[in-house]
């Protein structure tokens, strides 16, 4: 991978030096809501990925959902992935944190793979051995629920014996998760995009994303009712394929919730770049006093296994 660097304004106002071509891929990530954009795992180890990827799935094919190689600018970076987890340090952080560029252009299976071993204490097929007691752990947890949220409604992970849906399997993951540290900085940026002016022709729009973000996000950030507004989005997009068909304020909802899980995405993926770059202590002392406004950060940045919450018995993720 190529290693020239370039600067990345970072939200504490520090430069982040990032090496091109994940700067590149950063300022690409985005969440699609459209059916096409959300084929099945392959529960595959990072080697078998391309073969799977550039076989024809049929069954995808038939639907319209796309299944092939990643598009740039994420092919270069999947093509060297441990490459450009050392460009960003080596640690558990830089990992998961190449894993979210990759979910944000469409790998679902390539953030899997590097994201399981961080956050689940059993080996797996795909993932290998787990890394117990990472530095990370509470970033790979909430990494994993979103690559089940892009797993939508195909059927996946096995529950006693069963398998279930990636919306069930992303509020499994959800609720490993002590408290979302990261919580008050995404309602800032929520609040952001939701009292964003777009002209008076508009207004009624505005009211319907203020009010759904009132009731579900202001108080508390709860990324499974996210899920269940994208999964809506889904719904919508299946029953009519055509955009300009589509009824215009479901389909402007639908693309305000696409926005608010960019914006999820861009947040936790920045949260690991910070620390991978620049380390725990770097960044709690930048952090230090924390403003109202903004996120409140775990004590303990080292994410101690307790995060790990609930039983794993009958259970494989």
């Amino acid at each position: 991978m190529a290693r020239p660097f370039v600067l990345l304004v970072a939200a504490h106002a520090a430069a982040l030096q990032l090496p091109a071509g994940i700067t590149t891929a950063r300022q690409s990530v985005a969440w699609s809501y459209e059916p096409a954009d959300t084929p099945p795992l392959h529960y595959l180890p990072l080697q078998d990925l391309p073969a799977a990827r550039a076989a024809v799935n049929p069954s995808c094919a038939k639907r319209g959902i796309s299944a092939g190689p990643l598009a740039a600018p994420f092919d270069a970076l999947a093509s060297d992935i441990e490459g450009a987890i050392d460009a960003l340090g080596g640690s558990d952080y830089a990992r998961v944190a190449a894993g979210l560029l990759l979910l944000g252009g469409g790998g679902a299976d390539e953030c899997h793979a590097l994201v399981t071993p961080l956050s689940w204490p059993k080996p797996t097929s795909f993932g290998g051995p787990p890394v117990i007691d990472s530095e990370a752990v509470a970033e790979a947890t909430y990494a994993h629920a979103l690559v089940h949220r892009r797993e939508a409604w195909h059927l996946g992970e096995t529950f006693e014996c069963e398998s279930v849906s990636g919306w069930h399997t992303s509020k499994f993951w959800y609720k490993r998760l002590e408290r979302y540290e990261l919580g008050a900085k995404l309602q800032e940026r929520a609040r952001g995009l939701a009292f964003k002016a777009t002209g008076d022709q508009h207004k009624t729009r505005n009211q319907v994303n203020l009010a759904w973000c009132e009731k579900n996000l202001w108080k508390a950030w709860r990324p499974g009712k996210l899920d269940d507004a994208l999964n809506d989005a889904l719904v919508m997009a299946r029953q009519t394929p055509n955009r300009g068909s589509r009824a215009s304020s479901k389909a402007a909802f639908a693309d305000f919730a696409a926005q608010l899980a960019t914006i999820e995405l861009e947040v936790l993926l920045d949260h690991c770049l910070e620390r991978a770059l620049v380390g725990d202590s770097a960044v709690a002392e930048a952090d230090a006093p924390p403003q109202a406004h903004e996120v409140q950060m775990l004590q303990n940045t080292s994410a101690p296994a307790s995060v790990l919450a609930g039983s794993t018995a009958g259970r494989s993720y």
